[in-house]
């Protein structure tokens, strides 16, 4: 299993917290490390709730490439 990258998780979010910056919306985490490093250090295990960041698109080029300009 490839390695788990939280900067790339839909879950993973930036608390703003100055003593624990680092979040998991999934597992509930707010740590001063990234939460894989936390779920691996508790259960030995690579993060299973890993889900991919949906891609955006910028909705000016989107109606552009809409309308054929």
């Amino acid at each position: 299993m490839a390695k788990v990258d939280c900067t790339r998780c839909a879950h993973y979010v930036i608390t703003w917290i100055t003593g624990t910056p680092y979040g998991c919306d999934a597992w509930g985490i707010k740590s001063s490390r990234r939460p894989d490093q936390v779920v691996y250090a508790a259960s030995g295990v690579q993060c299973q709730l890993f889900s991919p960041k949906c891609k955006k698109t910028d909705s000016k080029q989107e109606g552009i490439r809409r309308r054929g300009f």
